[in-house]
């Protein structure tokens, strides 16, 4: 059944009321995918003529009550709402054009979004990791936070956790995007791991509103904001098949440094990483040095 249509009127009488701007992109934000297809990013300042358009057409698409449950959320986690235009918003974004998030919320250091792109390093790979990826992702990212760079991952199981952990037990800042809102991050498992990670100089950053559940739609759209947001990708430990794959992919058409650690040819877990190292795009890393030497010289 749909909403009442007065709660279209509800919603832009909010938005008029306020910061127009962003809080036309927090709606735009919550409206779901219709098709698979998300909302395409507004210009700047188109943000709320697009709100009152979907909303004539489509009232069914969002309603006040949970508008307002949202704002109320973002407010009670103590959450920070950056959306295009504001100084937060990291240029690298930019580069994906209608596809960059609506808006984003986040938790912790948001000064961390102001650094050169240089400096943030995406290490990732397979959830179900092995013991050597895992190692290798914890050795590289601790020597990385030791020296200066921002470790960033998509804080799931395996690869990811493993460099949020060496991160955090450098004292080093680090950033993790998640699938979910940030009221309810995903996985579930790792909250004790996000709170350390916003509570030691870190950030948590997702383009889901509260109260949104990760999805295998969001796990997919999470990674070109990984993308972009780090100069350099690299790829720890994945399968041919791996969802993390299509990261590198992203980050090489965004002409990023992308790099992949290789692993045993007999190991099925690290297939994904020698055939990104076999197509020729991508730099072979065994060590934080490598990834360091690369940065300063991409040539090399």
């Amino acid at each position: 059944m749909n909403p009442p249509i007065h709660d279209a009127d509800h919603i832009l009488r909010t938005v008029v009321d306020g910061d127009r701007e962003r809080l036309a992109r927090i709606a735009l934000a919550m409206i779901p995918a219709n098709a698979g297809q998300a909302i395409p990013s507004p210009e700047i300042g188109a943000a709320e003529p697009r709100l009152r358009e979907l909303l004539f057409t489509e009232p069914h698409r969002l309603d006040a009550g949970h508008f307002h449950a949202v704002l109320t959320a973002t407010a009670d986690h103590d959450l920070d709402v950056i959306i295009p235009g504001d100084e937060l918003w990291p240029t690298g974004l930019s580069q994906l054009h209608d596809a960059q998030p609506v808006a984003l919320w986040a938790r912790g250091n948001t000064d961390l979004l102001t650094r050169a792109i240089a400096t943030r390093i995406v290490l990732t790979g397979s959830r179900a990791a092995s013991h050597y990826g895992e190692r290798v992702a914890s050795d590289i990212a601790h020597d990385l936070a030791k020296s200066g760079y921002v470790v960033t991952t998509g804080g799931q199981f395996g690869i990811d956790a493993a460099a949020l952990r060496a991160a955090s037990g450098v004292d080093a800042p680090s950033i993790a995007v998640l699938p979910s809102g940030l009221d309810q991050p995903h996985p579930a498992a790792h909250g004790p791991l996000f709170d350390r990670v916003a509570g030691s100089g870190g950030l948590l950053l997702t383009e889901a509103p509260p109260d949104a559940r990760a999805t295998r739609a969001a796990h997919a759209r999470r990674g070109r904001i990984m993308a972009a947001l780090a100069g350099t990708t690299v790829i720890v430990e994945a399968a041919l098949r791996s969802g993390v794959l299509p990261i590198a992919q992203q980050a090489i058409a965004l002409w990023r440094i992308v790099g992949a650690v290789p692993g045993p040819v007999t190991s099925a877990t690290s297939a994904g990483c020698h055939r990104l190292i076999r197509d020729g795009d991508t730099h072979l890393i065994t060590s934080a040095d490598d990834i360091i030497d690369i940065i300063d010289d991409p040539k090399s």
